[in-house]
């Protein structure tokens, strides 16, 4: 392989690029560019047991980015890039999506201070995305890790969650965050939303913390906001960090039960023709 980089650049071109068979890891700048671009790194570039590279963006709204890895299968130790960090800088950036898969990274770091968005899933072997360090705000289409470790920074943060796992763990820091669990939430995930005023939102099974679902809220907290777009059912019988409860469909329940006593507000603005029930 080639070996003595130490970063690769695609500035501004309209075409795929490929940096074809590096010998050691590097980090990756992408300006003003389209297409796909390609980092693949020799089999012995990622024999570590850290080995870790940083993309850098500055002005991208359609770009890939894929890393690969020569040789064996991306699950074999030799094969594994752990960590990735991505630097959002200069403008709001948009990846049409991001693949690690192929080097099996567990790892993804965002940083910068400016909006990342990600519109493609995130692969299945990222199970921790730590954004702490981010101040831009991050958009993450899907999240495919079945029980992930997501941190927040103090940006917005909006992402979408069809993982489903047993346990999934959100920690969002400071702005007006929002996790959207489609019908995931249960009474083993956390979601904390931090400062702010924070948004979970839920599929059609809605949301009960009555009776046998009692546990349901134990790892909700600093969540100000509960959000049903679609038809379904919200029954509240205990107070919660939950003051807000936003109705977007054309047909919605919310039963606030004699356990809860605490000042609610239920936002049915925008709706036409709907049928809700409260």
């Amino acid at each position: 392989g080639i070996s003595g980089l130490t970063d690769v650049s695609n500035v501004a071109s309209n075409e795929d690029i490929n940096f074809n068979n590096l010998g050691n890891t590097v980090d990756l700048e992408i300006k003003s560019a389209q297409g796909i671009t390609t980092v693949n790194y020799d089999l012995a570039a990622l024999s570590g047991a850290a080995d870790s590279m940083t993309i850098t963006l500055k002005g991208t709204n359609t770009t890939t980015i894929a890393v690969t890895d020569d040789g064996v299968a991306a699950t074999a130790a030799s094969s594994v890039l752990e960590s990735v960090t991505v630097n959002s800088l200069s403008v709001a950036n948009t990846l049409a999506d991001l693949q690690l898969d192929g080097v099996a990274t567990t790892t993804l770091n965002i940083t910068g201070d400016k909006r990342l968005t990600i519109s493609t899933a995130t692969d299945a072997t990222v199970a921790v995305i730590d954004a702490s360090v981010s101040t831009g705000g991050i958009t993450l289409a899907d999240i495919s890790f079945a029980s992930p470790t997501v941190t927040g920074g103090a940006g917005a943060d909006i992402i979408t969650s069809s993982g489903g796992g047993a346990t999934e763990s959100y920690s969002m820091g400071g702005g007006n965050d929002s996790v959207d669990f489609a019908n995931s939430f249960g009474g083993t995930d956390v979601y904390d939303g931090g400062d702010g005023t924070d948004t979970l939102i839920i599929g059609s099974d809605g949301f009960t913390n009555a009776g046998t679902s009692a546990t349901v809220t134990a790892g909700l907290s600093n969540v100000e906001v509960l959000s049903l777009s679609v038809d379904g059912t919200i029954t509240l019988e205990s107070d919660t960090s939950i003051n807000t409860i936003k109705a977007g469909a054309n047909s919605q329940t919310i039963n606030l039960n004699d356990g809860t006593t605490q000042a609610y507000t239920v936002d049915i603005n925008g709706e036409a023709d709907s049928d809700d029930t409260i």
